[in-house]
């Protein structure tokens, strides 16, 4: 695999919210890295601790960057513990963050990933504290690779078996797709962990989630009234349960982890 050259944009993904200073205090410590950074801010509204769901945004937002760009991701409950650190190429782009599974949507996408254990004493980033790793290591080793002041090999060693989280997987029972429901979109669409793909190999005659059976499957908003629930490709790749001009999470009751069938014609 070959590495590409950093952008010097590097996106943020965190939990840290708005209202306190922390973001603010991890750019300027990537800023003292290097001053030509561009930062793009995905969502500092991950709900708190909530890995799972900061999977789903870094990874979205990641295939709309350049080549070369750093993403960073930092929701980290175990902060301080023993978690290793970590920086993954892929998809001509690089991850930084947390080896605790805040990149398992990434990887499930990338057919082929290199990855490294952050060192941050052979970086001289030891952390001041052990509640701030964002400030003190991930920040700074995500400016540095950003910048071009060190390469992806100087990161630290090389990470074979990274944590992944389960829950985007789904299976094929004969005409059948098994899968869940794994992220809730602020308008209410259910995002299920189905590609796709899947669907456009044989007609789909019905989408069960939980005990609803959904009758239609469409390819747009439009093609059914308001009120409809329908199933569609979604376009971050994935089968999209939505209630035309409402909230399919409302209507159905569901939530991420809320189990869902498409049965295709056999």
């Amino acid at each position: 695999m070959t590495l590409v050259s950093p952008s010097g944009i590097v996106t943020f993904t965190t939990d840290y919210g708005t209202r306190d200073h922390y973001v603010a205090e991890m750019k300027g410590a990537m800023l003292c890295r290097s001053r030509q950074l561009t930062f793009v801010d995905v969502t500092h509204d991950v709900p708190a601790q909530d890995v799972l769901a900061a999977t789903w945004q870094v990874a979205q937002a990641a295939e709309a960057f350049p080549a070369g760009t750093v993403h960073l991701a930092l929701v980290d409950p175990g902060v301080g513990s023993e978690d290793r650190g970590l920086a993954i190429a892929c998809m001509d782009q690089y991850f930084v963050g947390p080896d605790n599974g805040i990149f398992s949507h990434v990887l499930f996408r990338s057919g082929n990933a290199l990855i490294r254990s952050l060192d941050g004493r052979k970086l001289g980033l030891e952390p001041s504290c052990r509640t701030f790793f964002g400030r003190d290591l991930y920040g700074p080793a995500a400016a540095l690779l950003a910048s071009g002041a060190l390469s992806f090999r100087d990161l630290g060693p090389v990470l074979r078996k990274p944590v992944r989280l389960p829950d985007i997987e789904y299976r094929r029972d004969k005409a059948t797709l098994l899968g869940n429901v794994i992220h809730v979109d602020v308008f209410g669409n259910l995002v299920t962990s189905i590609p796709n793909r899947e669907t456009q190999r044989s007609r789909v005659t019905a989408t069960f989630v939980g005990t609803h059976r959904i009758r239609d499957y469409v390819e747009c908003y439009s093609d059914r009234p308001a009120g409809t629930l329908v199933a569609m490709p979604g376009s971050s790749g994935f089968v999209e349960i939505s209630a035309i001009n409402g909230s399919a999470a409302v209507a159905l009751g569901a939530g991420r982890g809320t189990s869902v069938r498409v049965h295709l014609r056999a």
